[in-house]
């Protein structure tokens, strides 16, 4: 790792005033570093802060809290009628707000350079989501989205969507080094992982590493699904960890980061193994709002213990991408198919609502592939079930009937709310209806085989089978497909 406590590169946008969690609008210079003695040895207040936070909460705010730290929080209906009065709302408390707003605000330079997105109702909409549709938190928010967006990447990139070009050779190295990861899967709740391994933060000015984080969150938002979901951010930070090797800045950025970002952060966890490092979680505490102190959990002991106490939480086992046993050896696999997959759409010349791309799968969405991640994946086990249930009136159908049976088990996984999804170039895109009948259809062949079937069924059906597959095509995977056909 290559860390230092060196004041920001010429290149980082300067700005007048020094953030103050406690101002209405935090504004940005050059974020100094304050004294790391100080700031370790100061006193321990996370519980303090924690229980503070939830007592300022009514008991129904509290309840909202806890369901959504486990994942069992209901989601808002997003009815013509509440969406309409929502957007109303919230360009009135818009208007309200401007007035107060100083004459160099971020959001002012924005509104001159770009009002048509100031006004887009798909961009205010990720605000209001992230604040569960309190309109005055919302615009605050996008208030302090634009301070963050200007002191990290400057004027000319304050109202365009930053992609990969936008970064500098540093900002992709800290990137690249895999210790800031969206994962590729969902926790139970269908919320996306965020994972933070600080023991591995690589950077040259702290800024790097808020703009990777920046970068990150901005394309998880991209899915509209995470927009709804939300976040689960784990700070992973078991093994060995000297807080004094850390550059503070990055705490404080990345505090500021959370509260400015339209990310609906549904739960904090924090897991470490070294007592000292509640000092470095104790001084982040400054920088975080209230409602985000009070979504936040610590979880002290071995990498094992971490994960059973995350899986209580919803957080499937075995997804960190880091060696738990000594929190040493970050896995990149996926990360770095992530980012294949970022450049492959960022550089496609077509033309697509960036709020439509599928960032992380759902969990009920229906995953083409083959191995246990796909196998295992909620949606394609509840396929499962599905096929299960119509397995024999499938087998005692006839050729016409059967394609029949396949189109409905289709329609009614989809009614569910599921799509049909491959990885193609690197990216998650939903599948025509053609396909999907054939990942349906091959599903129903696997049934039968795995159950062993009706042999004089299957015998007897042998010509009709092939002929259904001949109707729905051979499967996408051609040593399947072959598989099927021999077993058939």
């Amino acid at each position: 790792s290559t860390m230092t406590a060196s004041s920001p590169s010429s290149s980082t946008p300067a700005r007048s005033r020094i953030p103050r969690p406690q101002e209405p609008v935090a504004t940005a210079s050059s974020f100094a570093s304050p004294d790391v003695t100080r700031a370790l040895e100061q006193e321990d207040r996370i519980d303090s802060y924690i229980a503070n936070a939830l007592n300022a909460l009514s008991l129904q705010e509290r309840n909202a809290v806890y369901h959504e730290l486990h994942g069992v929080s209901e989601e808002v209906e997003e009815t013509p009628t509440f969406m309409k009065q929502k957007f109303l709302e919230f360009e009135s408390e818009w208007t309200h707000r401007c007035k107060s707003l100083a004459s160099d605000a971020a959001i002012r330079i924005a509104m001159s350079l770009s009002p048509d997105l100031i006004h887009d109702t798909k961009f205010r909409l990720m605000f209001l989501r992230s604040e569960n549709f309190r309109v005055p938190k919302a615009v605050h928010r996008m208030i302090q989205f634009f301070e963050v967006k200007l002191y990290l990447f400057g004027r000319d990139r304050l109202v365009k969507n930053i992609t990969l070009d936008d970064l500098d050779r540093n900002d992709r190295d800290s990137l690249d080094a895999g210790f800031l990861q969206l994962l590729p899967i969902r926790d139970r709740a269908g919320r996306a992982i965020l994972v933070l391994m600080l023991q591995h933060q690589t950077y040259k000015v702290p800024e790097n590493m808020t703009r990777a984080l920046f970068y990150i969150c901005m394309a998880g938002l991209e899915d509209e699904a995470t927009q709804r979901k939300g976040f689960t951010v784990i700070v992973y930070n078991v093994g060995d960890f000297n807080p004094r090797n850390t550059d503070l800045r990055t705490v404080s950025q990345g505090g500021w980061l959370i509260c400015a970002m339209p990310t609906k952060t549904c739960s904090l966890h924090h897991c470490f193994s070294d007592p000292k490092v509640r000092s470095i979680i104790n001084f982040s505490m400054r920088f975080f709002s209230n409602d985000t102190r009070a979504k936040c959990k610590v979880h002290f002991g071995t990498g094992l213990e971490c994960v059973y106490a995350l899986m209580t939480y919803g957080i499937p086992p075995d997804i960190l991408p880091v060696n738990t046993a000594d929190g040493i050896e970050i896995k990149r696999k996926n990360h770095v198919k992530w980012l294949r997959m970022r450049k492959e759409q960022e550089a496609s010349s077509h033309i697509e609502d960036v709020h439509t791309r599928i960032v992380v799968p759902a969990n009920i969405d229906i995953l083409f592939g083959r191995g246990k991640v796909y196998r295992e994946h909620l949606g394609n086990l509840k396929m499962v079930d599905i096929l299960e249930k119509n397995l024999a009136r499938y087998e005692s159908a006839g050729l016409k009937e059967k394609s029949a049976v396949i189109s409905e088990v289709t329609q009614e996984i989809k009614n569910q709310g599921a799509r049909f999804v491959k990885m193609e170039s690197y990216t998650w895109k939903e599948v025509d209806d053609k396909l999907a009948k054939e990942k349906v259809s091959h599903g129903f062949r696997t049934r039968l085989r795995m159950n062993g079937g009706c042999r004089s069924n299957v015998n007897t059906n042998k010509a009709s089978t092939r002929d259904v597959e001949c109707i729905t095509t051979a499967d996408t995977d051609p040593v399947e497909a072959k598989r099927a056909r021999v077993a058939s």
